[in-house]
């Protein structure tokens, strides 16, 4: 499994963040993402990964009603998952990305390992066209 925490930041060593402007941002608090490898479905022999996302937010909405806050996440989280997975396709090609990995190569040689030993088989044929072996 391979958990990742999420928090807010105003910061973050390396990165510009943008100013807002008159945008209100939500703060995230002890929240995170489960990666969970399970077995082929039925009839293939592609990997699958199971999803847990947990989310801890302060809207900073006081006048929305908690029943609509609930039910925009619920609905979120199936724009989040695609999203991430465009994301995760530029990491093999961007600057930023690379600089970070060859900056920490410890926690990447980790990140790589724990992908070895949960898809012995290979990651997904289309990941790999894409070069996200690399990674």
């Amino acid at each position: 499994q391979i958990v990742v925490l999420l928090n807010s930041c105003s910061t973050f060593p390396g990165a510009e963040i943008p100013d807002p402007g008159d945008f209100v941002r939500a703060d995230i608090k002890s929240s995170g993402i489960l990666l969970t490898p399970e077995a082929p479905a039925p009839g293939t022999t592609t990997p699958r990964t199971f999803v847990q996302l947990v989310i801890c937010a302060d809207t900073k909405l006081p006048y929305a009603p908690v029943w609509v806050m609930n039910l925009f996440m619920k609905n979120l989280v199936f724009l989040f998952l695609p999203s991430l997975r465009s994301q995760v396709k530029t990491v093999p090609t961007s600057a930023i990305y690379q600089g970070r990995i060859g900056a920490n190569p410890d926690l990447y040689d980790y990140l790589r390992r724990r992908m070895r030993e949960c898809f012995p088989q290979g990651l997904p044929l289309e990941e790999q066209e894409e070069g996200l072996e690399d990674m």
